[in-house]
C-alpha cells in the first residue's frame, strides 16, 4: 500500500511533463487518450487513509479493497497513533481476523442489510479497545459458550486467535450475537509496557 502510494507521487511528474508536452502540440486527442488510460490505473489502485499507524491502515486497506464489491456499508473509526506498544503482527492479526469473520458473516445477508462498524481507540491509560459489530444471518453453532465457526471445517480458528493474542497482552475478549448483529470486543492492556 505504502510503496504503491509512494510510486503513484513519484510517477506522477512523468505523466505532467508528458501532458504538457502534448498541450504544447495541442494534440487533445492524445490528452484525452492518456488521462483515460492513466485514470484506469489510479482507479485499479485504492488508496485509503484509516489511521497514523502504517501496519493497522494497510490491513484496514487491504480490507476495504475486500469489502468494496461486495456492497458491504462500512462505518470504521480507527483512531490509531504512528506507534502502538503491541507488535504490528498481533494488531494486523487481530484486526484481520475481526474482518475476515465480519466479510464471512455479511456475504449471508441480502446486500441491502450488509454492515460493518469497526473502532479502535487506545486510552490515556494504555488500553486499546478494538469493537468489530457487523450483520450476519443470525445461525450460529456453540459449544457452552464458545463459538464455533459455520464454515464447514467448523474450527473457528479466527476468534481463538483473537483470544490468544488478548491474552498475551493482559487483556480480555467478549463475543455475542443477535438475531442480526454478531458483536466482537477486545481489549488489549498496553499501560505497562
Amino acid at each position: 500500500y505504502m510503496s504503491e502510494t509512494s510510486k503513484l507521487r513519484h510517477d506522477f511528474r512523468h505523466t505532467a511533463h508528458t501532458l504538457l508536452s502534448l498541450a504544447q502540440e495541442n494534440d487533445m486527442e492524445k490528452i484525452l487518450h492518456y488521462l483515460r488510460e492513466y485514470n484506469q490505473e489510479l482507479d485499479s489502485l485504492s488508496v485509503y487513509f484509516f489511521c497514523r499507524h502504517t501496519a493497522a491502515n494497510a490491513i484496514l486497506s487491504y480490507y476495504a479493497d475486500i469489502i468494496s464489491p461486495h456492497c458491504i456499508q462500512t462505518n470504521w473509526n480507527i483512531d490509531l497513533p504512528d506507534t502502538v506498544p503491541v507488535s504490528d503482527v498481533d494488531l494486523c492479526t487481530i484486526l484481520g481476523n475481526l474482518l475476515e469473520n465480519a466479510i464471512a458473516g455479511c456475504m449471508d445477508v441480502p446486500k441491502n442489510e450488509r454492515f460493518i462498524n469497526l473502532s479502535a481507540d487506545l486510552t490515556e491509560n494504555g488500553e486499546l479497545y478494538l469493537i468489530c459489530v457487523n450483520s450476519f444471518n443470525g445461525k450460529v453453532r456453540q459449544a457452552g459458550t464458545r463459538y464455533l465457526s459455520t464454515k464447514q471445517s467448523g474450527n473457528g480458528i479466527g476468534l481463538l486467535s483473537i483470544t490468544a493474542t488478548a491474552e498475551k497482552y493482559d487483556g480480555m475478549t467478549r463475543f455475542y450475537h443477535s438475531d442480526s448483529e454478531f458483536t466482537s470486543e477486545v481489549m488489549l492492556s498496553l499501560g505497562k509496557r
